[in-house]
């Protein structure tokens, strides 16, 4: 997976990446945080952004705290260098989602959550956006619009044809 993305990204110069999946437990947290992690041990600084309010879990994946994150910096409660966790050993960091679970989508349209992925953009070599189910949730279509690329992970014997398309 790796190699197809980073291949394709290289080429076009894209920065950022959203991994999105259907329906809830489609994997796409593993996704984003195996490929960050790959990623980073091909020389990669990468920052894994958790959009998913409703069902944080890159905080779970690496073992932090979720009590500040992206929903705190884009209120000004926190700096955004305050918000992100740097993982022991390895060129990724995390911004998880902070106290998420009533956030409006629309704090994804403002101004501010264009300005904190700019400087991400500017400090990563790969912003990876771990965002909600596409299906039940309206930010994946809101997230799609600020990205450079998209990636849909689909999982065999599960999702059907017509729900991926």
């Amino acid at each position: 997976v790796r190699t197809s993305i980073l291949a394709k990204m290289d080429r076009r110069g894209y920065r950022t990446l959203m991994i999105v999946g259907g329906q809830p437990r489609a994997g796409v947290s593993t996704v984003a945080h195996n490929l960050a992690t790959s990623l980073a041990y091909n020389g990669r600084n990468v920052v894994i952004v958790d959009l998913n309010f409703r069902r944080p879990s890159q905080h779970r994946l690496v073992g932090i705290g979720n009590d500040v994150g992206i929903v705190d910096v884009l209120h000004n409660r926190v700096s955004l260098a305050d918000a992100i966790t740097k993982l022991e050993g390895l060129t990724v960091s995390v911004l998880p989602t902070g106290g998420a679970a009533d956030e409006a989508p629309e704090c994804l349209e403002c101004a501010a959550f264009r300005a904190v992925l700019a400087q991400l953009e500017t400090d990563y070599d790969f912003v990876i956006l771990d965002a909600p189910p596409a299906l039940l949730a309206s930010e994946s279509q809101l997230l799609a619009q600020h990205v450079d690329s998209l990636a849909i992970v689909v999982r065999a014997m599960t999702d059907h044809r017509g729900t991926v398309e």
